[in-house]
């Protein structure tokens, strides 16, 4: 995507999840640094915030271990995990009520392909209560069918520049 392109649909995207959140009433919502030119939540989140919300990122402690969600505000004190991603260096641990997850590809099933290393599988599978799980990304990402596997799970939503898809409670 062109400069331009990526502004326009990221403004759409945003658009989308404003009209999604910002009716709910507040609550913790984990996002993710924006890496390789993904959609940046950042002012979306500067908005919940202002309405109430919490915040949290999801942070790799281990390789084979369920990551954790450390609370954020846009003057957090930060670092880079594993990957070179920037997360919060310190800051309570906390439990989202909402995730918003990065996609590389999905399908119109919900199911979504992040970056291999199966974090975010390893993470929600543990959780004791399910959180509404929301992929975000842009429309090129789009597959006929990602050919799930049984352990899979698919999303309760995913937020593209051309549309809102919901397969489950985004509430």
């Amino acid at each position: 995507m062109s400069e331009r392109e990526h502004a326009l649909a990221s403004a759409a995207i945003d658009a989308y999840l404003t009209s999604l959140l910002v009716p709910q009433p507040p609550r913790t919502v984990a996002f993710c640094w924006p890496v390789r030119k993904e959609f940046d939540c950042r002012p979306l989140l500067g908005r919940l915030l202002a309405a109430g919300w919490q915040a949290c990122q999801p942070v790799v402690v281990a390789k084979d271990a369920p990551m954790v969600f450390r609370a954020w505000q846009p003057e957090s004190a930060m670092t880079t995990d594993c990957f070179g991603i920037p997360v919060p260096a310190d800051g309570a641990v906390v439990v989202p009520d909402i995730v918003l997850l990065p996609l590389v590809a999905f399908d119109e099933q919900g199911y979504r392909l992040g970056y291999g290393g199966g974090f975010f599988d390893r993470t929600l599978a543990r959780m004791a209560a399910k959180p509404a799980t929301i992929g975000v990304g842009f429309e090129f990402g789009r597959l006929e069918s990602l050919l799930p596997q049984a352990h899979d799970v698919p999303l309760d939503a995913i937020v593209t520049e051309r549309q809102v898809r919901q397969y489950g409670r985004v509430t």
